[in-house]
């Protein structure tokens, strides 16, 4: 009798773990909607940075599961709180109709095309798109569609760059800004660094600041010279045939002279407060009194050893006067920038 006891545990336990493996299987689906990844009608990633009067567009492709149907998509604007990085309050765009998706059914697969005018209002802000999708047996999902900033127009940017906020960074975060922008411009011209397998290994890091700071000495982050060096020693090694050129005599005619080509360009100056060493920030616009930049501390207050506003989105596609820029980076002759160029030739 006790030996049928102890066998009967095990049964038990097996039972149990049969019965549990069936409750999860019946709730593996325990949802409405997957979505796939947000893209311009193209299949092309979005940008970050749009100015007012562009044309936003958005590839919503929604599957479905049980046989579902969407009923209507509701869309939404919110303005991001500059100094809390989040989005404020929503407002409504447009309800669209379940007539207006175009639905695949080999792929159970709902498509909707939406378009977006970036408005006046919202220059020199940013902002996030959202939608509420609404299913037929009532459910209503809420997804995220685009976060990005909008400007007022420009004679010259530069589109599809990378954003590294230098206060996520692990390594020396605080003297981290010139390994940032070196990152951001790398993966201008090499977008795929950023999967790890192509280059630490399945088991490495991605091409971050990090990644950069990790492998050379702290003497060479935060100058134009520095720069240089580890960006061309990084760039020969992925096959990049662009380097970056140390200049420390520069003037504010070449910054524009590169903006205008279309490259970006790094420069270094007294932006923050209560440094010792300067701040590196990437130029990547130009307008008739304005630049737009990719400053990897936040958002500069416009004045020389000024405070910033600090948060992940902050310093995204930002705008300084062409005024402020030349006072903290100093007057011509003595400008101390990296330009774009070609690899030299072997």
């Amino acid at each position: 009798m006790r030996k049928i006891k102890f066998l009967s545990l095990p049964v038990l336990f097996l039972l149990l773990f049969v019965f549990a493996c069936e409750k999860e299987d019946e709730n593996v689906m325990g949802y409405t909607y997957s979505w796939l990844p947000i893209t311009d009608f193209n299949a092309k990633p979005l940008n970050a940075q749009y100015t007012s009067g562009d044309k936003v567009q958005m590839s919503l492709k929604v599957k479905s599961y049980e046989d579902n149907a969407i009923t209507k998509v509701s869309v939404y604007i919110a303005e991001i709180n500059e100094t809390t990085g989040e989005p404020g309050t929503l407002t409504l765009l447009k309800d669209y109709q379940s007539s207006e998706l175009v639905y695949n059914e080999g792929y159970m697969l709902h498509e909707l095309k939406i378009e977006y005018t970036a408005e006046e209002k919202y220059e020199n802000k940013k902002v996030q798109l959202s939608a509420d999708i609404f299913a037929a047996n009532g459910d209503k999902l809420n997804r995220v569609l685009a976060t990005f900033g909008i400007a007022e127009p420009v004679d010259y940017l530069i589109q599809g760059l990378k954003y590294f906020y230098m206060l996520d960074n692990e390594v020396d975060a605080d003297q981290s800004a010139g390994s940032s922008c070196l990152a951001m411009v790398m993966h201008l011209y090499k977008p795929f660094l950023m999967n790890e397998s192509e280059v630490g290994g399945t088991d490495g890091p991605a091409y971050n600041p990090d990644f950069v700071m990790g492998f050379y000495s702290a003497s060479r982050w935060n100058t134009s010279v520095g720069v240089s060096y580890m960006f061309g020693s990084d760039a020969g090694w992925y096959g990049i045939n662009k380097r970056l050129e140390s200049i420390t005599t520069g003037s504010f005619a070449t910054i524009e002279a590169e903006l205008t080509a279309g490259r970006p360009v790094i420069v270094y100056g007294n932006f923050r407060k209560d440094k010792t060493f300067k701040h590196a920030i990437l130029l990547i616009g130009l307008g008739n009194t304005k630049v737009v930049v990719q400053d990897p501390a936040g958002k500069w207050d416009g004045t020389v050893n000024g405070n910033y506003t600090q948060n992940k989105t902050a310093g995204v596609y930002v705008t300084y006067t062409k005024t402020q820029i030349k006072a903290a980076i100093g007057a011509d002759g003595a400008i101390e920038m990296n330009t774009v160029i070609n690899a030299p030739q072997k």
